[in-house]
């Protein structure tokens, strides 16, 4: 055995003279160990076989391969409520936030770094620059106090005592790093964004729904998280039979029945109950209000009777929902059982109380970090995960089989017609059968062969019982972006049967190098600005109007206030685009830059326009003023009524930072999209408008309905309500006819009972037009709003068979 480190790697190689499956060969094995600040010793696990299995490659998860580390709390109370950061914190990766110039920012949150090969930092730091060329990363500052709260009620944390600052006019001796965080709902997949470098402080801004003050939500078995985005479905779980917990005490032996999101049959206990022991005790009602709690999934059973009591004190049941704690066969030989796993109770004067605790694979969010950093270049595939809507692709060999995909992430429960494709990452319907191809467990990596890839695993087992189904999705660079699908849409390439695997491709612009595109600007007084994205002009003019915007600090208390116009003629105040204006003190109005350039981001969408060259406003290091506008596409703002305002501490010593959301920079198929559903959700109960500022996005963000299913029939009525409305019209209009009308309808609907009751293909057919049924219906007659998830989207028509519905699905 020997160990050795080399450039961020820890390995172990292992030799024996004799091969257990061929004595004339001999045994090689390599374990790659990999820091995991939170995975204990761990175990290590296969991941590759050679030379008919005499050489083997392992890899090692544990803490035991991390430096010293330091962690601190990573929630905070702040005026607006309890905010919890902790899901931000990663134990076995870190974020990464590539600059213009290609240096690299390499951060993590309320810990020191993760040591990777990657890193190239000291083991201290909790952020650290690395700039091309250089052997060692420059530490930005080290975790020594946990969040705190700004004046504007906004958490942040600071890291300190980074390199020695070299700045001679900063009050500063060391770096110093300071990450805000700003509430954004529906902003999963994001990573901080760099602001400035002033006084030897390093400023980022994280924009996240987790940075939201912590709630309550509540869902009909099926629960979206706000903070990650990612939906809970328990409806598989439910079994009228009941799940069983037993156990021994005393030498006496009982047992509890209890069914998920509905009540159990035949259990002695009464009608209604969700859980019952064996001496026929009510331990609660059952109903299917699952609730999630920053991160905790819980349902709660009240009306039950408690333990040597005379009915007085009334109990309940707590079912808490836990992610197993998997270990792996090769270590320990013991996987934990779905099911039941603990039971306890507390009892006081007013209440009993029963807890149990139930594992489930449904109770895990399957989703991983998915941006890939390589020789100092990101590739933020994060924009490729979904949670509104899978991907659809077909086998177009013709044998129909058809398959759903998501991108470093669990499935839309909402979105697949099996419970079998759940908590799966990629499902298939092969030979008429739903198989589940593998679980999002592992990040994407950069393969031997330079290719972008992730692998899914631990996916049904296989019909020769040798192994489980995977998966492997291959990302390649496509530059060009595709109206219909801005980030690409993914294909299936093969399915091998045998040995289980399928094969997916993505081709895509987020897998290309440098993806920002950087434009100078020409003609500094031009409306026309060129957008990479779009290859194409965008006309600024729409933006423009004849008095010059304003800005004011704080409006209504303060005179100060920013000027500008988007492009044309100069703001006279300062002969420049932008201008700081302090009337009343004779100050002269400041310059805040002029137009310089022009960037796209291809991963958020947004154009940002920079302005360089105001006034001097650092004498040390005679630094001048810039200005940032990030222009985005808001088909919810019409012309003439779009706004610029100051991005959240988007104010600083030499850098202001402008938002601008406008109609103008949206496609027309954009507007068009959504207009048609706005229309739709206007006609929709309060529940349903609750989402009408938002707009689709074709990637699959948080923006409303999902581009794949088609809208709701809004103005006219399906065939059985028109079926219907002729009924009623007969029976108006007529006497003896409609009798005889409804006779024959009577014998009909007889004779379809009789034939769904025996056929088990009709029975799950009409179980998925009656799901369709409510999801088509208005919200006032018992229909779904279209942020319940609890059922298939609304607008979904599940095919008889399969996934596939829209000609948009069929991609080769």
């Amino acid at each position: 055995r020997s160990l050795s480190y080399m450039d961020g790697f820890l390995e172990m190689k292992y030799e024996e003279k004799k091969c257990p499956t061929d004595v004339n060969k001999t045994l090689n094995a390599r374990i790659s160990f990999t820091c995991n600040h939170e995975a204990g010793v761990g175990s290590p696990e296969l991941i590759a076989e050679y030379d008919e299995g005499c050489d083997l490659e392992f890899a090692w998860n544990s803490n035991l391969a991390c430096p010293p580390h330091y962690m601190v709390q990573c929630s905070v109370p702040t005026s607006k409520g309890f905010v919890d950061l902790s899901s931000l914190s990663l134990p076995h990766e870190n974020y990464q936030v590539e600059l213009d110039n290609g240096d690299l920012f390499v951060l993590n949150l309320c810990r020191s770094l993760v040591h990777t090969n990657q890193t190239k930092c000291s083991y201290k730091s909790a952020a650290c620059l690395i700039k091309e060329g250089d052997l060692m990363g420059e530490n930005l500052g080290q975790v020594h106090s946990s969040l705190t709260v700004d004046r504007e009620g906004s958490p942040f944390i600071t890291y300190t005592l980074g390199s020695v600052c070299t700045d001679s006019g900063s009050s500063h001796t060391h770096l110093q790093t300071v990450i805000t965080f700003e509430c954004a709902p529906g902003v999963y997949d994001s990573v901080p964004e760099f602001i400035e470098f002033s006084n030897c402080h390093y400023n980022f801004i994280w924009k996240t729904a987790v940075a939201c003050p912590v709630k309550t939500v509540m869902g009909n078995c099926s629960v979206t998280s706000p903070e990650s985005g990612f939906t809970f479905n328990l409806t598989s779980l439910n079994k009228p039979g009941g799940w069983r917990w037993n156990e021994t005490s005393h030498h006496v032996f009982n047992h509890i029945d209890l069914n998920i999101c509905g009540a159990l049959e035949h259990s002695g206990c009464g009608a209604g109950v969700g859980a019952c022991d064996n001496n026929k005790l009510n331990l609660g009602l059952a109903n299917s209000n699952l609730t999630l709690t920053d991160g905790k999934l819980e349902l709660v059973y009240p009306g039950g009777q408690s333990y040597g009591t005379n009915g007085d004190v009334p109990a309940e049941t707590r079912i808490k929902f836990i992610c197993p704690p998997r270990r792996m066969m090769g270590s320990s030989g013991n996987v934990e059982r779905d099911g039941p796993w603990r039971f306890t109770w507390k009892q006081t004067k007013t209440l009993w109380t029963y807890y149990l605790d139930f594992m489930t694979d449904l109770a895990c969010d399957y989703q991983v970090y998915c941006d890939v950093s390589k020789d100092n270049v990101v590739y933020p595939l994060t924009k490729l995960r979904r949670h509104d809507s899978n991907y659809k692709m077909m086998d177009m060999s013709g044998n129909g089989n058809q398959f759903v995909l998501n991108i470093c992430g669990p499935l839309v429960a909402a979105d697949v017609p099996s419970s079998k494709c759940n908590p799966m990452g990629a499902c298939g319907f092969i030979n008429n059968t739903y198989i589940g191809l593998g679980k999002v467990q592992d990040s994407p990596i950069v393969s031997d062969n330079d290719e972008l890839v992730i692998h899914y695993t631990d996916g049904d087992r296989c019909p020769h019982g040798l192994f489980k189904w995977s998966s492997i999705v291959v990302f390649r660079c496509e530059p060009n972006m595709n109206e219909d699908h801005r980030f690409g849409h993914p294909k299936l390439i093969s399915v091998d049967e045998e040995n289980c695997e399928a094969k997916f491709e993505m081709t895509t612009i987020l897998a290309c190098k440098n993806i920002t595109r950087f434009t100078k600007i020409q003609e500094p007084d031009s409306c026309e600005l060129y957008h990479p994205g779009k290859n194409k002009y965008i006309d600024l003019a729409p933006l423009r109007r004849q008095e010059n915007y304003k800005i004011f600090l704080e409006p209504g208390k303060s005179q100060e206030y920013f000027e500008l116009q988007p492009c044309g003629s100069l703001v006279q105040s300062c002969n420049a685009s932008i201008c700081k204006v302090a009337p009343g003190d004779g100050t002269p109005a400041l310059s805040l830059g002029m137009m310089n350039d022009v960037k796209y981001y291809p991963d958020s969408g947004d154009l940002r326009v920079r302005y360089l060259d105001g006034y001097e406003c650092n004498a040390n290091t005679r630094q001048k003023f810039l200005t940032k506008i990030f222009y985005r596409c808001d088909p919810s703002v019409p012309d003439g009524q779009s706004e610029p305002t100051i991005m959240a501490d988007g104010l600083m010593d030499c850098v202001l930072i402008i938002e601008w959301p406008s109609r103008t920079f949206c496609e027309q198929h954009e507007i068009d999209t959504y207009e048609r559903n706005h229309r739709t959700s206007e006609d929709s109960t309060s529940s349903t408008t609750e989402s009408g500022g938002d707009y689709i996005d074709d990637e699959g963000g948080n923006h409303g309905a999902d581009p794949f299913i088609p809208p709701p029939h809004i103005d006219g009525h399906d065939s059985a309500d028109s079926a219907q409305d002729e009924v009623t019209e007969k029976e108006v209009s007529g006497g003896g006819s409609s009798t005889w009308g409804f006779l024959i309808a009577v014998v009909l609907l007889l004779c379809l009972g009789v034939y769904v009751y025996k056929s088990d293909h009709a029975r799950h057919n009409l179980g998925r037009i009656l799901t369709e049924l409510r999801a088509r219906m208005p919200v006032y007659l018992g229909g779904r709003a279209h942020r319940d998830s609890s059922f298939l989207i609304s607008g979904y028509n599940a095919p008889s068979s399969g996934f596939l519905e829209d000609d948009d699905d069929y991609t080769t």
